[in-house]
């Protein structure tokens, strides 16, 4: 176990099955029904899979983490100890963005999070994302804990670890209840099976010369067609020679096969992989082929539908997570929740209107709006409107008790 000396205090940090970066990754996969087996490493090969799974982490992970009061008027505490580990630096070995992309990352390519906690007695002083491959998890049956098993190397492995030394986070699952998550890529491998022999037809494709297959005929005997067929290849085969010219002498001559309607369909079937790979992982497919200036405008359009149906769900289950682990803020008085105001923000118009419509609402200042949109504050701009139109005079003054009176009220507004 690595200890270090902080605060004057011996920390637990990270153990050796943390810091096992020379050992292979474990690698596992199922066969698919076009007969290829769907691993990570060759999933994430796929320029989709790679997209959606990368710019899912890369959102989640720009989110700055805040830490809040629990309370009816939450505020912001940084000076607690979670706010700097989640806001600022989990560990001495990454930043936030880090982080927070590692621990999105797990989730869409297994479906777990398992982040091992450095702590000295309750207080957690590092966060470790460790590799999801590496590590399974089960519930024991006498009292229904989970256990950990982390692989260190062949033959070495650190068995039943608990919650108290690993943050589990799960995601998906085909089973309510289960104890851990279910690997997308295992469950729609048929797909993704399908996606791939695509992908390899394509470099086949291309490999041999991006021409369709044809005969050669006249051969005076098999032996004579293979070597014309090697020949041929070996001057013909391959991407940049498919332009060379060729030639044939006695009655040797070539028969081309068309393309078939089967293969003529290959550009519409990889478009359809892709919408498979956005229906798998809930991912809008304008986010990841943008095709003119109108899908731009719609992506837009779109922000709040993204927030609410392919967002939030990936940054509540961290979100929850993190609230029921008893070392970082179960009982504790606090809460941590990302702070999504950046992706919220519309275009200019759109959010101009919607301040104009909120300061004459009463509900925010002047002040609060030119904070939104990083101006610095003005003297005077901390009043609320409190009737309803801008152009009407505010009726209390800033201690919000003295009234305009009826007097003055009645000369503005032409009456008595």
């Amino acid at each position: 176990m690595i200890v270090r000396n902080r605060f004057g205090t011996n920390i637990e940090l990270r153990s050796e099955w943390g810091n096992a970066s020379d050992v292979s990754r474990l690698r596992s996969g199922s066969f698919s029904a076009a007969g290829l087996a769907v691993t990570p490493d060759s999933a994430f090969g796929l320029p989709a899979v790679s997209n959606v799974t990368r710019s899912a982490a890369e959102i989640v992970a720009s989110l700055p983490f805040m830490v809040y009061t629990d309370a009816p008027v939450r505020e912001r505490a940084p000076e607690a100890w979670q706010y700097g580990l989640l806001h600022d630096r989990p560990s001495d070995t990454c930043d936030s963005f880090e982080f927070f992309y590692d621990v999105a990352l797990s989730l869409e390519a297994t479906q777990n999070a398992f982040i091992q906690k450095a702590k000295f007695r309750r207080r957690v002083y590092e966060l470790y994302v460790l590799d999801p491959q590496r590590v399974t998890v089960r519930q024991d049956k006498e009292t229904g804990q989970k256990l950990f098993d982390v692989y260190v190397s062949q033959g070495k492995v650190q068995r039943d670890l608990t919650t108290s030394e690993i943050l589990h986070v799960r995601g998906f699952s085909l089973r309510p209840g289960a104890v851990a998550g279910v690997s997308l890529l295992h469950v729609h491998r048929d797909p993704l099976g399908a996606a791939l022999a695509m992908q390899g037809f394509e470099g086949d494709y291309f490999r041999n010369g991006a021409i369709p297959p044809y005969w050669f005929t006249g051969a005076q005997s098999r032996e004579h067609a293979r070597e014309m067929r090697d020949a041929h290849n070996a001057e013909h085969q391959g991407v940049g020679r498919q332009w060379k010219p060729g030639f044939l002498w006695g009655n040797a001559d070539v028969k081309s096969i068309p393309i078939s309607m089967q293969d003529a369909l290959f550009i519409e079937a990889k478009q359809l992989s892709i919408e498979d790979v956005c229906r798998i992982w809930r991912w809008p497919r304008s986010f990841v082929e943008l095709r003119d200036e109108q899908q731009i405008t719609d992506r837009n359009a779109r922000m709040g539908d993204f927030l609410k149906l392919n967002l939030l769900p990936r940054l509540r289950r961290i979100e929850r997570a993190f609230a029921a682990d008893e070392d970082l803020f179960w009982e504790s008085g606090l809460f941590g929740e990302f702070l999504t105001h950046a992706l919220e923000r519309a275009d200019f118009v759109t959010r101009v209107r919607g301040y104009k419509d909120a300061r004459q609402g009463g509900w925010i200042t002047g002040n609060e709006i030119r904070a939104l949109e990083n101006y610095p504050p003005l003297e005077g701009g901390d009043e609320l409107l409190v009737t309803p139109t801008g152009s009407a005079p505010n009726v209390r003054s800033r201690n919000g008790h003295e009234s305009i009176p009826e007097d003055e009220l009645a000369a503005l507004f032409g009456e008595g």
